[in-house]
């Protein structure tokens, strides 16, 4: 009798250290995943900064490329236009995405 309380005390000592490790991976793991969320904002972020650094590039290149072509308009006004252009080709490709 003594032998099966003792086997019934060390089987309940070990579920309450499976427990405490099961609650311990629940919090690990939920920081993990709140980690992951936030690095893949930063991602995000980061990829919309590229996005706008080519797109900036690219303003740049055109506006270069006009103004050897372009004498009379300022370099300022050609990369408002391309600029514009650049979101209505955004707006079209959005909608299409659609």
């Amino acid at each position: 009798m003594a032998d099966l309380l003792q086997k019934t005390k060390l089987l309940e000592d070990n579920i309450k250290k499976l427990l405490a490790l099961h609650q311990g991976q629940k919090a690990k793991i939920h920081l993990l995943e709140t980690e992951n969320k936030q690095l893949k904002a930063t991602i995000q972020q980061q990829q919309e900064q590229v996005r706008q650094l080519k797109d900036g590039k690219m303003v740049q290149q055109i506006a270069t490329g006009l103004k050897a072509n372009l004498r009379d308009d300022s370099t300022v006004e050609l990369k408002k236009k391309i600029g514009l252009m650049i979101r209505e080709i955004d707006q079209c490709i959005a909608t299409i995405n659609t």
